[in-house]
């Protein structure tokens, strides 16, 4: 009897008589027909085996079982494993694996495999002379299986026993999506939207402030579970910048924030000769199940683009794109074919933007 992969594949048997020889399988195992009595030898060589083994059997018409093992003496002893600890679980994408030295060792084997049987290696070392070594790139979620061998000049140890641990990482950082960097904006509210950073978010962290370090916030909030935030620009002050950011916590940990942003609230005029935003916008309906009307009124002509985009910040529509004259406009949305959701649309009249979110419930 033995353990589940102890059993060495490719290993040469041959009988000193007879016909046939064989090739251990994965497993370890093998058989060989011999038809003559008496006694032979059998040899097990190459594969894994540092040296031949050779076993006397005496045959007299009944099937023998001969098992090999390989010669240990003078190999080092079992490596004693350190870290990660069995059942870890590790918030980052890296490890470092330790052992304790084995007297005699000269190198040693470390394999970090996704499975526990060791097949689905994503490291096979044997050259390592340290008793660490680091691995970075486990995945968000991953199980992970490792063990170590001790190595010198007559061969390779046992292995040791087999450690798991599990990888869970934070979020990763957010992805802002509207308002664009340094716009100016108005109109009567601001819709901040940013991309997911991993989907097992549990609360988003907005920061809404008018120093570029983000201190002093006008808002902190860090118990919103949408990727968006509506701001009433009555609650800020006109002609001024203002900076911003996100970021997403799972059970891990917050992530890292997004890179901050700006922009500049302009709600009044601020001279005959500037862009002037459209004194109100509206949806209906809202939520849309079908289609929606988002209506503005254009003081004069200017370039106009108007855009709706999903939660991961990807245009699903372009309903205007151009300059404009001076008129009521009500654009036609057809949502008919998209995912139930909230969306985002985004309404640029020269370097001023106006945005506002759409909820499409089917």
């Amino acid at each position: 009897m033995y353990d589940v992969g102890e059993g060495l594949a490719g290993v040469t048997i041959k009988p000193s008589s007879g016909s046939y020889t064989a090739v251990t399988s994965t497993s370890g195992g093998y058989a060989i027909p011999f038809t003559n009595t008496g006694t032979i030898n059998v040899t097990a060589s190459g594969g894994a085996l540092t040296t031949s083994v050779t076993h006397s059997v005496t045959l007299a018409n009944v099937n023998v079982k001969v098992d090999f093992q390989p010669d240990k003496s003078g190999l080092p002893g079992i490596v004693t494993v350190l870290l990660p600890a069995v059942d870890t679980l590790l918030n980052q994408d890296s490890a470092r694996f330790s052992w304790n030295k084995v007297t005699g060792a000269t190198s040693y084997h470390l394999q970090v495999a996704t499975d526990s049987l060791m097949k689905k290696l994503l490291v096979n070392d044997s050259s390592i002379v340290d008793t660490q070594k680091v691995y970075q790139g486990l995945k968000d979620s991953g199980v992970y299986f490792w063990r170590v061998a001790a190595k010198n000049a007559k061969g390779t140890g046992d292995y040791s026993l087999v450690q798991g641990f599990t990888v869970s990482l934070p979020p990763g950082q957010e992805t802002l999506i509207t308002p664009a960097n340094g716009i100016r904006v108005g109109g009567p509210s601001i819709t901040f939207n940013w991309k997911s950073g991993a989907p097992r978010v549990s609360l988003y962290h907005f920061v809404l402030s008018a120093h570029s370090n983000l201190s002093n916030p006008i808002i902190e909030d860090s118990a919103s579970f949408d990727t968006f935030k509506v701001v009433l620009t009555s609650s800020l002050q006109d002609s001024t910048t203002y900076y911003w950011t996100a970021q997403a916590e799972n059970e891990s940990g917050w992530g890292s924030p997004a890179a901050i942003r700006s922009f500049r609230l302009t709600v009044a005029s601020i001279g005959s000769q500037s862009p002037v935003l459209p004194t109100l916008v509206t949806v209906q309906p809202n939520p849309v199940t079908s289609e929606a009307r988002i209506a503005f009124t254009l003081a004069r002509s200017e370039d106009v683009s108007l855009k709706i985009y999903n939660t991961l910040g990807a245009c699903v529509a372009t309903l205007a794109e151009g300059k404009l004259a001076p008129d009521a406009y009500s654009l036609k949305w057809n949502a008919a074919a998209l995912p139930s959701g909230t969306y985002f649309y985004q309404l640029r009249i020269a370097d001023q933007l106006s945005a506002g979110h759409i909820v499409v419930a089917h």
